[in-house]
C-alpha cells in the first residue's frame, strides 16, 4: 500500500543521505535515486538529484539521460526530452543513445496528444537505425512498434506496412505480436477482411502466433467500426481458427458476434421491406419495434439505437447488400466457434449479451436444441420398441414410440423436474436472465410471434410480479447465481408452451419461420 512505499522510500532517502555524507556517491547511486523518484511520480526530485549530481560532477551514463529523457515526458516537456536526445546524439558532453533511448522518445513522439509528431519520431527512428547494430539488432522492434501502431491508428496503413517492410528488409529485424496486433486492429477498423488476412498470412510465414490481445484488438476495432463489419470478422475468425489450431475465440468476441447478427437480421429485413414500402411504413415499423424501449425507461444501458444510427446502419446494409441470411451466417458463426446458449437447471444465462434481438436468436437456438434432443430421444424409443415387439410392424412400433415418448417428455417426476437427456426444465417452467433491465419487454415482444405462441411474463419489481409469485420468486432467487442477476432483468416462459412449441414440426420462431411467411428465412435445423 501507499503507506509502505513510503516507508521504503524514506529509507532509500536516508540510506542515499548517508552515502552522500560519509562517502563518495557514484553516478549509478544517483541514476538509482532518479529511477527510484520517477517510478514515484516524484518528476521534480529526479531533476534535483540530477543537478547535485552535475555540481559533484559525476558524469551521467546512458541509463542516467534515459530516466531524464522520461521525466521530461512524463512531465510533457518534450524541449526539455529533445535537448537531452539532442547532446546525447552529438556525443560531447553525454554518452551516446542506445536502443531504449530511441525507443522511449520514439514512443513519446508517436503517443496521441498534443506532443505528437509523427515526422519527428521517423527522424528518431532512422538515427537509431543507424546506430543500434549487431547483436543489438534486435532491440530495434520497440522502436518500430510505437510508430507503426500510430500510423495504423491514423488509418496510414500503407505507411504503416512500408515501415514493417523497411524493418524487415534494410534492418533484418522480424515483426513482433505487437506490430501485428496493430496492424490488424488498422484493417478491422476499416472492415477490411481482406488485409486482415494478408497480416495473418505473415504472421504464419514468420511464426507469430496470435496472443489473447490478438484477438481482442482485432475485434474491438471491428466492434468499434459498426454492426456491419460482423461478415469480415467472421472471415478473419475462421482465418485464425484455420491456421491456429490452439487459438479460441474470447467469449466477448462471440457475444459481440450474436449481437451483431441479432440487430443485423432486424435491420437487413427492414431494409428489405422499405424497398416496397413507403418510408413512412418503414419508420412505422421501426418505431413499433422500438416501442417497449422507448417506455423502459433505461434505453441508455441498451443497445438502442438513434434514428442517426438506425440510418446509418441501414445504408450499410444497403451498400453492402447484406440480407438476413447473411445475418444467420454470423450467428451460425458464433455457434461454430463455441457460443453455446444451454438450458441448465430450468435457466438460460444470456446475461453476456447487450441487446434483445441477440438475446431472442440465443433463446431459439436454445429451445430448437430440446426439438434436436426430443428427435433423438424419439429415435432411442423407436429402437427400443422394434426389439421388444418383433411381432407387430414396423408402423405400428413407431407409432407407439411416437406415442411414448410425448408422455415421457411431458410427465415430470415428483420434484418437479424433467429430464430430456441433458437439460432440465422444472415444473413451473423456463427462466431466462438477461443482461440489461431494457431487454426482456423488448424479447418479449418477439417471442410472442413464435408459432404456436410461446406464453412470455416479465418479472416485474423484484418478486416475481404476475401469475404464482412465491414459486418465481424462489426460481429467481435459485437460478440467479446467488442473486447476482435483478429479477428485473428475467423473463418466465411457460412450461406448456415451451412443450408445445417444441414438438409442432410446423414451428417458427424470429430467426427460422415457417416457408410462405413474409421476410421469410431458410431454417438451420
Amino acid at each position: 500500500g501507499a503507506p509502505a512505499v513510503q516507508q521504503a522510500m524514506n529509507r532509500l532517502v536516508r540510506v542515499f543521505d548517508h552515502v552522500c555524507e560519509h562517502g563518495d556517491p557514484s553516478a549509478s547511486h544517483y541514476t538509482m535515486m532518479m529511477s527510484t523518484y520517477l517510478r514515484l511520480g516524484h518528476l521534480d526530485k529526479v531533476l534535483d538529484v540530477y543537478r547535485t549530481m552535475t555540481i559533484d560532477d559525476r558524469k551521467p551514463d546512458a541509463t542516467t539521460c534515459n530516466v531524464l529523457i522520461r521525466t521530461f515526458v512524463n512531465a510533457g516537456h518534450m524541449k526539455g526530452a529533445m535537448q537531452v536526445y539532442r547532446s546525447m546524439k552529438t556525443g560531447k558532453r553525454q554518452p551516446r543513445p542506445d536502443a531504449y533511448t530511441f525507443s522511449t522518445f520514439i514512443n513519446a513522439l508517436s503517443e496521441e496528444g498534443p506532443n505528437q509528431d509523427l515526422k519527428l519520431a521517423y527522424e528518431v527512428l532512422t538515427d537509431m537505425q543507424k546506430s543500434v547494430r549487431g547483436r543489438h539488432r534486435e532491440k530495434q522492434v520497440y522502436g518500430f512498434s510505437p510508430l507503426i501502431n500510430a500510423l495504423a491508428k491514423a488509418g496510414e496503413l500503407e505507411a504503416a506496412h512500408r515501415l514493417v517492410e523497411i524493418m524487415q528488409v534494410r534492418s533484418r529485424v522480424k515483426p513482433n505480436v505487437v506490430i501485428y496486433n496493430s496492424l490488424l486492429a488498422g484493417h478491422a477498423r476499416k472492415g477490411d477482411s481482406d488485409g486482415c488476412a494478408r497480416v495473418l498470412e505473415s504472421m504464419r510465414r514468420n511464426k507469430v502466433e496470435p496472443t489473447a490481445v490478438s484477438s481482442m484488438s482485432l475485434f474491438n476495432s471491428y466492434k468499434s467500426t459498426g454492426f456491419h463489419t460482423a461478415i469480415p470478422a467472421v472471415d478473419s475468425l475462421d482465418r485464425m481458427a484455420e491456421t491456429w489450431d490452439v487459438f479460441d475465440a474470447h467469449p466477448s468476441t462471440l457475444t459481440w458476434l450474436v449481437d451483431s447478427a441479432g440487430l443485423l437480421l432486424k435491420h437487413a429485413r427492414l431494409v428489405s421491406k422499405a424497398t416496397t414500402d413507403s418510408e413512412e411504413e418503414e419508420a412505422r415499423v421501426y418505431n413499433d419495434d422500438e416501442e417497449a424501449d422507448e417506455s423502459d425507461g433505461d434505453s441508455s444501458a441498451s443497445l438502442h439505437l438513434g434514428a442517426e444510427e438506425v440510418r446509418e446502419l441501414q445504408i450499410k446494409i444497403r451498400e453492402k447488400g447484406i440480407s438476413s441470411m447473411d445475418a444467420l451466417e454470423v450467428f451460425e458463426a458464433a455457434l461454430d466457434h463455441g457460443y453455446s446458449p444451454r438450458i441448465r437447471s430450468s435457466s438460460l444465462n444470456l446475461t453476456r449479451l447487450a441487446s434483445a434481438e441477440g438475446t431472442v436468436l440465443a433463446i431459439e437456438n436454445a429451445l430448437r436444441g430440446l426439438v434436436e434432443v426430443r428427435e433423438k430421444h424419439i429415435q432411442k424409443r423407436r429402437k427400443r420398441s422394434k426389439s421388444a415387439s418383433k411381432s407387430k410392424s414396423n408402423s405400428d412400433d413407431a407409432d407407439d414410440a411416437d406415442d411414448a415418448d410425448d408422455a415421457s417428455f411431458s410427465e415430470w417426476t415428483p420434484d418437479g423436474k424433467a429430464q430430456i437427456d441433458g437439460p432440465v426444465i422444472k415444473k413451473k417452467g423456463l427462466f431466462v436472465l438477461t443482461g440489461r433491465r431494457s431487454i426482456p419487454h423488448r424479447v418479449k415482444q418477439y417471442l410472442s410471434k413464435f408459432k404456436p405462441k410461446l406464453i412470455v411474463k416479465c418479472i416485474e419489481g423484484g418478486r416475481g410480479g404476475g401469475g404464482r409469485p412465491s414459486e418465481k420468486e424462489g426460481a429467481v432467487e435459485g437460478i440467479s447465481s446467488g442473486g447476482a442477476t435483478p429479477p428485473e432483468q428475467t423473463l418466465y416462459i411457460s412450461k406448456a408452451s415451451v412443450l408445445k412449441w417444441v414438438k409442432d414440426q410446423k414451428r417458427s420462431g424470429w430467426a427460422h419461420r415457417r416457408s410462405g411467411s413474409s421476410h421469410s428465412s431458410s431454417t438451420l435445423e
